[in-house]
Protein backbone atom coordinates (compact mmCIF):
# COMPACT_ATOMS: atom_id res chain seq x y z
CA UNK A 1 0.00 0.00 0.00
CA UNK A 2 1.59 3.18 -1.06
CA UNK A 3 0.55 6.06 1.02
CA UNK A 4 1.56 8.61 -1.09
CA UNK A 5 -0.51 6.98 -4.19
CA UNK A 6 -3.36 7.05 -1.69
CA UNK A 7 -3.02 10.86 -0.86
CA UNK A 8 -2.84 11.76 -4.42
CA UNK A 9 -5.65 9.52 -5.15
CA UNK A 10 -7.86 11.60 -2.30
CA UNK A 11 -6.76 14.74 -3.72
CA UNK A 12 -7.68 14.14 -7.27
CA UNK A 13 -10.73 12.79 -5.74
CA UNK A 14 -12.13 16.02 -3.91
CA UNK A 15 -10.82 18.28 -7.00
CA UNK A 16 -12.93 16.25 -9.36
CA UNK A 17 -16.30 16.00 -7.27
CA UNK A 18 -16.53 18.06 -4.08
CA UNK A 19 -18.15 20.64 -6.23
CA UNK A 20 -21.16 17.95 -6.48
CA UNK A 21 -21.88 18.25 -2.78
CA UNK A 22 -23.87 20.39 -0.90
CA UNK A 23 -20.71 23.66 0.02
CA UNK A 24 -23.65 26.11 1.08
CA UNK A 25 -22.76 28.17 3.08
CA UNK A 26 -26.11 26.90 5.92
CA UNK A 27 -25.16 23.29 5.05
CA UNK A 28 -24.35 21.53 8.19
CA UNK A 29 -23.66 18.05 9.81
CA UNK A 30 -26.59 17.29 12.51
CA UNK A 31 -24.05 16.08 14.67
CA UNK A 32 -22.83 19.33 15.35
CA UNK A 33 -26.22 20.69 16.94
CA UNK A 34 -25.26 18.27 20.04
CA UNK A 35 -21.41 19.24 19.89
CA UNK A 36 -20.18 19.59 23.97
CA UNK A 37 -19.49 23.51 23.32
CA UNK A 38 -20.59 24.77 26.36
CA UNK A 39 -18.21 26.90 28.63
CA UNK A 40 -15.56 27.46 25.68
CA UNK A 41 -14.29 30.95 26.15
CA UNK A 42 -14.66 33.56 23.49
CA UNK A 43 -13.17 34.94 21.42
CA UNK A 44 -13.04 31.79 20.40
CA UNK A 45 -9.82 30.53 18.43
CA UNK A 46 -10.44 27.27 16.29
CA UNK A 47 -8.34 25.48 13.71
CA UNK A 48 -11.10 23.24 11.51
CA UNK A 49 -8.64 20.70 10.15
CA UNK A 50 -9.47 19.63 6.30
CA UNK A 51 -12.19 22.61 6.25
CA UNK A 52 -13.49 21.99 3.21
CA UNK A 53 -15.87 24.80 1.97
CA UNK A 54 -15.30 26.65 5.67
CA UNK A 55 -18.95 25.96 6.16
CA UNK A 56 -17.73 25.20 10.50
CA UNK A 57 -17.27 28.76 10.67
CA UNK A 58 -20.62 29.64 9.38
CA UNK A 59 -22.09 26.99 11.92
CA UNK A 60 -20.10 28.90 14.79
CA UNK A 61 -20.97 32.01 13.77
CA UNK A 62 -24.72 31.41 14.08
CA UNK A 63 -24.32 29.41 17.59
CA UNK A 64 -21.60 31.56 19.18
CA UNK A 65 -21.73 34.66 17.79
CA UNK A 66 -19.29 37.10 15.80
CA UNK A 67 -16.27 36.41 18.15
CA UNK A 68 -15.00 33.73 16.39
CA UNK A 69 -10.96 33.65 15.14
CA UNK A 70 -11.16 30.94 12.56
CA UNK A 71 -8.36 29.03 10.85
CA UNK A 72 -8.99 26.36 7.97
CA UNK A 73 -6.58 24.14 6.36
CA UNK A 74 -7.19 21.82 3.88
CA UNK A 75 -5.13 20.08 0.32
CA UNK A 76 -7.72 20.67 -1.79
CA UNK A 77 -7.48 23.75 -4.77
CA UNK A 78 -11.33 23.22 -5.30
CA UNK A 79 -12.49 23.95 -1.56
CA UNK A 80 -9.56 25.95 -0.83
CA UNK A 81 -11.25 28.67 -3.48
CA UNK A 82 -14.66 28.27 -2.35
CA UNK A 83 -13.45 28.97 1.49
CA UNK A 84 -11.52 31.83 0.51
CA UNK A 85 -14.69 33.24 -1.65
CA UNK A 86 -17.12 32.56 1.28
CA UNK A 87 -16.69 34.19 4.11
CA UNK A 88 -18.81 34.65 7.16
CA UNK A 89 -20.46 37.73 7.17
CA UNK A 90 -19.75 38.79 10.37
CA UNK A 91 -16.30 37.18 11.81
CA UNK A 92 -13.52 38.04 14.49
CA UNK A 93 -11.02 37.06 11.90
CA UNK A 94 -10.86 34.02 9.18
CA UNK A 95 -8.03 32.62 7.34
CA UNK A 96 -7.68 29.74 4.64
CA UNK A 97 -4.63 27.66 4.60
CA UNK A 98 -3.89 25.45 1.56
CA UNK A 99 -1.99 22.28 3.62
CA UNK A 100 -1.17 18.84 3.40
CA UNK A 101 -1.94 17.96 6.84
CA UNK A 102 -0.58 14.36 6.26
CA UNK A 103 2.71 14.66 4.93
CA UNK A 104 3.76 18.36 5.87
CA UNK A 105 4.66 20.90 8.77
CA UNK A 106 1.29 22.56 9.44
CA UNK A 107 1.84 26.29 8.89
CA UNK A 108 0.38 28.16 12.00
CA UNK A 109 1.63 28.26 15.74
CA UNK A 110 -0.23 29.53 18.64
CA UNK A 111 -2.62 28.10 20.87
CA UNK A 112 -6.22 27.55 20.06
CA UNK A 113 -9.44 26.31 22.20
CA UNK A 114 -11.05 24.26 19.34
CA UNK A 115 -9.30 21.85 16.98
CA UNK A 116 -11.89 19.91 14.66
CA UNK A 117 -11.67 17.50 11.73
CA UNK A 118 -14.64 16.25 10.55
CA UNK A 119 -14.76 13.29 7.46
CA UNK A 120 -10.83 13.58 7.87
CA UNK A 121 -9.07 11.04 9.27
CA UNK A 122 -10.56 8.18 8.02
CA UNK A 123 -8.39 9.08 4.37
CA UNK A 124 -5.24 8.92 6.97
CA UNK A 125 -3.01 6.23 5.56
CA UNK A 126 -1.58 4.43 8.43
CA UNK A 127 2.05 5.27 7.13
CA UNK A 128 1.28 8.88 7.35
CA UNK A 129 -0.67 8.67 11.17
CA UNK A 130 2.62 9.51 13.30
CA UNK A 131 2.88 12.59 11.17
CA UNK A 132 -0.81 13.78 11.13
CA UNK A 133 -0.82 12.76 15.12
CA UNK A 134 2.60 14.58 16.45
CA UNK A 135 1.69 17.71 14.40
CA UNK A 136 -1.70 17.77 15.80
CA UNK A 137 -0.56 16.93 19.45
CA UNK A 138 2.04 19.97 19.13
CA UNK A 139 -1.36 22.35 19.22
CA UNK A 140 -2.93 21.08 22.00
CA UNK A 141 -2.70 22.58 25.86
CA UNK A 142 -4.36 21.86 28.75
CA UNK A 143 -7.09 23.70 27.92
CA UNK A 144 -7.82 22.94 24.02
CA UNK A 145 -10.58 20.78 22.86
CA UNK A 146 -10.48 18.63 19.88
CA UNK A 147 -13.41 17.42 18.05
CA UNK A 148 -12.29 13.99 15.30
CA UNK A 149 -15.11 12.01 13.85
CA UNK A 150 -14.64 8.41 11.69
CA UNK A 151 -16.88 7.61 8.63
CA UNK A 152 -18.63 4.31 9.00
CA UNK A 153 -19.12 3.33 5.82
CA UNK A 154 -18.84 -0.08 6.27
CA UNK A 155 -21.41 -0.29 8.63
CA UNK A 156 -23.62 1.42 5.61
CA UNK A 157 -24.95 -1.07 2.71
CA UNK A 158 -25.10 1.62 0.17
CA UNK A 159 -21.85 3.02 0.85
CA UNK A 160 -20.29 -0.84 1.18
CA UNK A 161 -21.69 -1.67 -2.09
CA UNK A 162 -18.64 1.17 -3.60
CA UNK A 163 -15.91 -0.41 -2.14
CA UNK A 164 -13.93 -1.80 -5.23
CA UNK A 165 -12.97 -5.42 -4.68
CA UNK A 166 -10.03 -4.85 -6.93
CA UNK A 167 -7.76 -2.07 -7.43
CA UNK A 168 -4.66 -1.64 -8.62
CA UNK A 169 -3.09 -0.02 -4.62
CA UNK A 170 -3.49 -2.87 -3.36
CA UNK A 171 -5.63 -2.19 -0.50
CA UNK A 172 -7.62 -4.47 1.86
CA UNK A 173 -9.06 -5.16 5.11
CA UNK A 174 -10.08 -1.78 6.87
CA UNK A 175 -8.43 -0.02 4.16
CA UNK A 176 -10.34 0.57 0.98
CA UNK A 177 -11.22 2.02 -2.31
CA UNK A 178 -14.79 3.33 -2.90
CA UNK A 179 -16.07 4.41 -6.28
CA UNK A 180 -18.24 7.59 -6.66
CA UNK A 181 -20.40 7.91 -9.84
CA UNK A 182 -22.57 11.03 -9.39
CA UNK A 183 -21.93 13.86 -11.46
CA UNK A 184 -18.27 12.82 -12.50
CA UNK A 185 -16.61 8.86 -11.46
CA UNK A 186 -14.12 9.24 -8.82
CA UNK A 187 -12.06 7.01 -6.64
CA UNK A 188 -10.99 7.68 -2.67
CA UNK A 189 -8.97 5.81 -0.31
CA UNK A 190 -10.91 5.25 2.90
CA UNK A 191 -9.48 3.80 6.34
CA UNK A 192 -12.63 2.19 8.43
CA UNK A 193 -11.82 3.33 12.05
CA UNK A 194 -13.19 1.06 14.97
CA UNK A 195 -13.69 2.91 18.51
CA UNK A 196 -11.41 0.91 19.77
CA UNK A 197 -8.63 1.89 17.24
CA UNK A 198 -9.35 5.45 17.71
CA UNK A 199 -9.11 5.23 21.46
CA UNK A 200 -6.04 3.23 21.04
CA UNK A 201 -4.11 5.24 18.62
CA UNK A 202 -5.08 8.85 20.34
CA UNK A 203 -3.43 7.23 23.44
CA UNK A 204 0.09 6.46 21.51
CA UNK A 205 -0.07 10.61 21.29
CA UNK A 206 -1.12 12.34 24.24
CA UNK A 207 -4.27 12.10 23.89
CA UNK A 208 -7.69 10.99 26.25
CA UNK A 209 -10.47 10.26 22.89
CA UNK A 210 -14.05 9.79 24.63
CA UNK A 211 -16.74 8.43 22.41
CA UNK A 212 -19.59 10.98 21.98
CA UNK A 213 -22.96 9.24 21.33
CA UNK A 214 -24.94 12.15 21.18
CA UNK A 215 -23.98 13.62 17.97
CA UNK A 216 -23.08 9.78 16.52
CA UNK A 217 -26.59 9.24 17.17
CA UNK A 218 -27.71 12.38 15.11
CA UNK A 219 -26.10 11.00 12.01
CA UNK A 220 -27.51 7.77 12.73
CA UNK A 221 -23.86 6.19 12.96
CA UNK A 222 -22.71 7.15 9.76
CA UNK A 223 -20.21 9.20 11.77
CA UNK A 224 -18.82 8.69 15.11
CA UNK A 225 -17.57 11.44 17.22
CA UNK A 226 -14.78 11.32 19.43
CA UNK A 227 -13.55 14.13 22.20
CA UNK A 228 -9.75 14.84 22.80
CA UNK A 229 -7.95 16.67 25.50
CA UNK A 230 -4.31 15.86 26.55
CA UNK A 231 -3.69 12.61 29.19
CA UNK A 232 -3.56 13.79 32.60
Amino acid sequence: MNPQKLNHLNKEFYETCARYWNNAADYEWRGWAKLPLEGLSTPLRVCDLGCGSGRFAHFLTREVGPEVEYLGMDFADFYVDHARTHKPNIIRSYKIIQQDLFTQRWEFNGEVDLVVAFGLIHHLPPAFGPHFFTELRRRFTARTLGIITTWQYLDNPRLAKKILSEHPLQVGGPDNILAWTRGEYGERYSHFWTKQEVVRECARYGFAATYLPEPSAAENGLNNYFLLRLSS
